[in-house]
């Protein structure tokens, strides 16, 4: 019986998308997370995916939960975020 193994660059991936919901890039690191996700889960025949999935779960927490910070924040009015997304749906600040 051949055993498996864990995809390193999964691991990888999914540490760099936490890392990006740390350093305050929460969309970078949404995309980067549903992208290990996908691929950790089609991969799942030959590698295990318990540890990117959970690093991205993680990071995905992080992100959305800070994202939404970010939007409350710019539908109250009291943020002062130069972030390009914010930028992107709201117009520049006032």
């Amino acid at each position: 019986m051949t055993e498996k193994k864990f995809c390193v660059p999964a691991i990888i991936a999914a540490a760099a998308a936490l890392i990006l919901g740390i350093f305050s890039l929460p969309a970078e690191s949404i995309l980067l997370s549903a992208g290990v996700i996908i691929f950790s889960l089609a991969k799942r025949k030959k590698y295990r995916p318990l540890i990117p999935v959970i690093i991205c779960a993680l990071a995905l927490l992080l992100s959305v939960s800070f994202l939404s910070l970010l939007i409350h924040g710019e539908t109250t009015g009291t943020a002062s975020s130069d972030y390009w997304l914010m930028r992107l749906i709201f117009g520049e600040m006032k």
